[in-house]
């Protein structure tokens, strides 16, 4: 397997790492939405920007690029390895609006939940004894 099956393989992965996690802990989350979602919001954003900064740099450390002279002696841009800061990127982002998602679905879930009377316009009954 050649280096560039690998960056594809770790930057594609890098991508859909975060969107899988976040997934799997909203829906933990939405068991119960009144403690748990403020802090999903919250984590999920900050996880999700950490993410993208941190996991491409840390992937790229770990699948470094194989050693090439010409590159080495200054003669050419060497962009071996950026699919892979790209993809971390890419999976940041894609969590920033996976967690947002995940927010809004639970707003309105809530909205659709509530009786109708509180949904609507304001209740117009009249108050008994009068």
């Amino acid at each position: 397997m050649d280096y560039d099956t690998v960056e594809l393989l770790v930057g594609g992965a890098l991508a859909l790492i975060p969107i899988v996690a976040l997934v799997f802990y909203g829906t933990w989350c939405l068991k119960k939405p009144q403690k748990r979602m403020a802090w999903f919001f919250f984590v999920g954003l900050l996880g999700s920007l950490a993410y993208g900064w941190f996991a491409g740099q840390l992937a790229f450390a770990v699948f470094r690029p194989p050693y090439d002279e010409y590159f080495a002696g200054g003669n050419g841009l060497d962009l071996r390895g950026m699919i892979i800061i790209g993809g971390a990127m890419l999976g940041g982002a894609a969590g920033v609006l996976t967690s947002m998602v995940l927010c809004g679905a639970n707003l309105v879930r809530q909205f659709l939940q509530r009786p109708r009377v509180t949904r609507g316009t304001v209740a117009t009954t009249v108050p008994e004894g009068r």
